[in-house]
């Protein structure tokens, strides 16, 4: 390894050989290389190794290795010939006393040149049950998991990407087979018209002669599939990113699918990270799907520095993986150093330059490689020089970080495979040579290995076990620093705290719980009569969205028709026209038409801060947000009767609004109003600001301390009247 001379060359010569400094050295290798036989390919040859450092890694933890690590405390900290410590040091000079024992997790790291490889090693770990930490890292945004969401977004959005649609059937959110897949695309209207088939159950007829060809389970996963899009599609933008996050998990169980497969845990750990990344992003103020959805796509693009979600703590007894570069000024018991073999990018640029040497250029004609100037030779040469010196000094940052043992690893060409090759023909005792195949050949390490189970296969020691059951089941947190609201979870728990424990942290879904545990006989009408409340709501507030209130009745009505057409597909046309109607009869009254005099904001956004005993945020959307000179009013749409309506929710949830509102505009005056759009019908709500405040506080102030409970009780004198979830309540008491 001696360098060239340049000024960007370090010389290592024999004085730069490291020197133990343990007296108790007995000269046995403190260096291991992991080989692997000929035959195998290069792809055979990565998979063997990473698996072989896993299996390493197991047997070193074991203690049926003859390595040790050591720590070191003071001479005078023992009593001569005992052992114990003395109350006092003698001295603060004396040279320190070496202890050995066997390697934990947290002795080890694996040190990489770059992360390529990485996400091949992370699986060999967990398919050894090895905690591990990945020291930043990358290939978050490239999980499958990820894309599978990403695909569901991007059909929220753009109903015509057939291939985001593709991959949401084929994945665990849906979850059809192949052959469906096959005979949906040889379907009149091939698969994009697939909401037309299953937009109701048993399938409508005339139908296409291949629908009848799908198994009866992958008929229902479409249909169900169909329910969650219709419901979520108008509701894209009128959600956080976060809410509309958990409604695909919640409406797909994606989450306890993924608990059935291999590394569920860290999938599901990365579902959680995403569903944060998303809440960032509604913070940033660019909120909008669209926008998301652009932005998520550039960065699996792009693949940047970002490590899947965590899962063990960096600071826990864990392996912990990270690049040569991250590793700088740190130093380990025992170090692996993986790939030796591999080489060096090729350079392919057509173009060079270097200060003293001017350009260099690499011109071809179409189909040649072209012939290199003068100039372009000398400076390619010269940035093999630095390139190799850099590589040079990054290879002995590498191999100083072990303090006790050194294991090396990789086959191939690459230099620094070449320069371990040349020190051992030169110290050939020095290092220990381990066929990377006998690992797997011997017994598994079971004694001593704390609860990790073999490959695949077994279950640990039954007391560990026990305790790690007992460490998930009885586990309290610590209450949280911080937590996030919106106003329908706040309203939810004020009406009843159980009710806002169903929905906002066991995230169950009220309309299919009460169409599951509803009355039957009251299921059956329902499904006579077509859309649900919820769906003709819906349907509503996309209509108001893009409605132009300037505009002329027949304009205004084509407008809501057409919204009706992509949105409501396969619905009751008796129901649509009924929202419809109730639309453009809100657009004739006067109130709606002295709107356009107005700066209008729709869906306008909002996230409200609290401090009280931890910090808080309530953030959700306004339905219509009105600018006029005199002061500022918000609108919130109602798709119900006056008479019938839960007035005193509907104004909670108003008032929310309105203290945002007067936070926004603290020099205006700021007015809300409930519009019923059934029958007509409006009510100016009147709102304390300070005394509200002070109500939401000990609402989140009491969410907080009941965070850790398992159930939260229900309401005193609570009768479960109008409750979706009143049967699951009746069934626990």
């Amino acid at each position: 390894m001696q360098g060239g001379g340049s000024d960007f060359e370090t010389d290592y010569g024999a004085g730069d050989h490291l020197e133990p400094q343990r007296n108790d050295w007995d000269e046995t290798p403190c260096v291991e290389l992991l080989t692997i036989g000929v035959g195998a390919n290069s792809e055979e040859k990565r998979r063997i190794e990473a698996a072989a450092i896993s299996r390493k890694i197991r047997w070193l933890v074991s203690g049926q290795e003859e390595v040790k690590v050591y720590d070191s405390q003071k001479a005078g900290n023992r009593e001569p010939g005992t052992g114990k410590r003395d109350l006092e040091p003698r001295t603060s000079n004396l040279e320190p006393v070496f202890l050995p024992r066997k390697p934990r997790f947290g002795d080890i790291a694996i040190l990489f040149r770059r992360f390529s490889n990485l996400k091949l090693f992370e699986r060999e770990l967990r398919m050894d049950g090895i905690p591990y930490y990945v020291v930043k890292g990358k290939g978050f945004y490239r999980c499958q998991e990820v894309l599978d969401i990403l695909n569901f977004l991007k059909y929220l959005e753009f109903s015509g990407d057939l291939v985001a649609l593709t991959g949401i059937l084929r994945s665990p959110l849906c979850g059809v087979s192949d052959e469906t897949l096959y005979l949906l695309s040889r379907c009149d209207g091939g698969i994009g018209d697939w909401e037309k088939w299953f937009a109701r159950s048993p399938l409508p007829d005339p139908r296409s002669p291949a629908l009848d060809r799908i198994v009866q389970p992958d008929r229902d996963r479409l249909h169900s599939l169909f329910l969650l899009v219709s419901r979520l599609r108008p509701l894209r933008d009128r959600l956080t990113l976060a809410e509309l996050l958990e409604e695909i998990h919640t409406g797909t169980d994606f989450a306890s699918t993924l608990l059935t497969t291999f590394q569920g845990e860290q999938k599901v750990a990365n579902l959680r990270k995403l569903i944060e990344l998303a809440r960032s992003f509604d913070d940033s103020g660019e909120g909008a799907l669209r926008v998301f959805v652009n932005y998520l796509t550039e960065l699996v693009k792009a693949e940047p520095t970002e490590a899947e979600a965590v899962i063990s703590a960096e600071g826990e007894d864990v392996v912990r993986l990270m690049t040569v570069h991250q590793s700088k000024g740190l130093e380990f018991p025992v170090v692996f150093i993986p790939e030796l073999g591999a080489g060096q990018p090729i350079n392919t640029t057509q173009m060079e330059y270097d200060n003293s040497l001017g350009l260099g250029m690499k011109p071809a004609l179409p189909g040649s490689e072209g012939e290199p100037t003068l100039a372009f030779r000398e400076i390619s040469e010269l940035r093999k020089r630095k390139v190799t010196a850099e590589s040079k000094r990054l290879f002995y940052v590498a191999l100083t970080r072990s303090r006790d043992y050194l294991i090396l690893s990789g086959e191939g060409r690459g230099e620094w495979r070449r320069w371990v090759e040349d020190f051992r023909e030169e110290y050939p005792a020095l290092i220990r040579i381990t066929e990377a195949t006998s690992l797997f050949e011997e017994s598994s390490p079971a004694d001593g290995m704390e609860g990790v189970t073999e490959k695949g296969r077994g279950e640990g020691i039954p007391e560990l076990v026990a305790a790690a059951v007992g460490r998930s089941l009885y586990y309290t947190p610590p209450l949280p620093s911080e937590m996030v609201f919106s106003p329908t979870a706040l309203e939810d728990y004020r009406k009843c705290p159980r009710k806002y424990f169903y929905r906002a942290v066991m995230g169950l879904d009220e309309g299919l719980f009460a169409e599951i545990l509803g009355d039957p006989g009251r299921r059956r009408k329902e499904k006579k009569r077509g859309m649900t409340a919820l769906d003709k709501g819906n349907l509503a507030h996309a209509m108001l969205e893009k409605l132009n209130f300037a505009d002329a009745t027949p304009a205004q009505r084509a407008a809501c028709e057409r919204i009706a057409a992509v949105t409501s597909a396969g619905q009751p046309q008796e129901d649509v026209a009924d929202v419809v109607e109730s639309v453009l009869a809100f657009a004739a009254t006067p109130l709606a038409c002295e709107l356009p005099e107005k700066r209008l904001l729709r869906e306008y956004r909002f996230i409200l801060t609290f401090s009280g005993a931890a910090t808080y945020y309530v953030e959700g959307a306004m339905d219509l947000v009105a600018e006029g000179r005199d002061g500022v009013t918000v609108y919130d749409y109602k798709y119900a009767e006056k008479e019938q309506a839960e007035l005193d929710g509907y104004r909670f949830q108003l008032g929310t609004y309105m203290l945002a509102l007067s936070r926004a505009y603290p020099e205006r005056r700021v007015e809300g109003k409930l519009l019923f759009l059934k029958g007509g019908g409006e009510e100016t709500v009147v709102c304390d600001f300070a005394a509200f405040e002070r109500e939401l506080l000990e609402i989140m102030d009491a969410i907080r301390r009941r965070s850790a409970e398992e159930d939260f009780g229900l309401r005193e004198g609570c009768d479960g009247t109008h409750c979706p979830f009143r049967e699951r309540c009746l069934a626990a008491l």
